[in-house]
């Protein structure tokens, strides 16, 4: 899964542009790991729900128990190239 937007600059970002980038410090690593999360937002809660949670629970906010875990945990620097960003769901 290669997924790419556009900076300010008109040049494509792809998703290991911005591993690379989140995996620095100060606001632009910041900057770039809430860009990185929000890409795969929508396939971070597809997997969740694939997990069958409560009923009761919002996935939106179970979004942002997984997002806030894989920064805690600066998950980031265990993604790796040649899995491209399958490892932000599993």
């Amino acid at each position: 899964m290669e997924t790419s937007n556009t900076d300010a600059g008109g040049s494509t970002i792809t998703a290991w542009t911005l591993i690379v980038r989140a995996r620095g410090s100060g606001p632009e690593a910041s900057r770039a790991l809430g860009e990185l999360l929000e890409q795969y937002k929508r396939f971070i809660i597809w997997c969740i729900a694939a997990l069958r949670p409560p009923p009761d629970a919002n996935p939106e906010d179970l979004f942002q128990e997984f997002a806030l875990g894989f920064i805690r945990r600066r998950e980031v620097e265990h993604l790796d190239h040649f899995a491209k960003c399958a490892g932000l769901a599993f």
